[in-house]
């Protein structure tokens, strides 16, 4: 389901690029895009033993008092797990917060680059 979830953004995502007119939401949809290819070869993930086949089983599996939001457990896991995309996905969930929260007024150079790190960390994800 992450796969095709993923893909399913990045095609949203390469067509809001396309058009040029909505960079908030190219930076938008290549974080969700990437979110879901990470979920995709992280999942099912084995910690301690214990296989999680899901990242929201994973989520609801930690204690409630403790339980950090899903956004931050995931960049903890791409820390962890893959360290190697780390700092890409971390600019794109950063980005995307930014376009989304905050300012929803993004230049082509903060899309261009969005579309970039997506295409990196799905290559990582999938090598051809």
């Amino acid at each position: 389901m992450n796969k095709e979830q993923a893909e399913h953004n990045e095609s949203v995502c390469q067509m809001l690029y396309s058009n040029g007119s909505c960079n908030d939401w190219v930076v938008t949809t290549a974080f969700y895009s990437a979110m879901h290819f990470v979920y995709s070869v992280l999942f099912p993930l084995t910690i301690n033993g214990f296989i999680y086949q899901t990242f929201h089983l994973y989520h609801i599996s930690l204690p409630r008092q403790n339980r950090p939001n899903k956004h931050r457990l995931t960049l903890t896991l791409v820390e962890t797990h893959r360290p190697e995309m780390y700092i890409q996905y971390r600019w794109l969930f950063d980005s995307s917060m930014n376009a989304r929260y905050r300012n929803y007024r993004v230049s082509q150079g903060l899309s261009d680059t969005a579309k970039s790190y997506l295409t990196w960390i799905k290559s990582k994800c999938y090598p051809t």
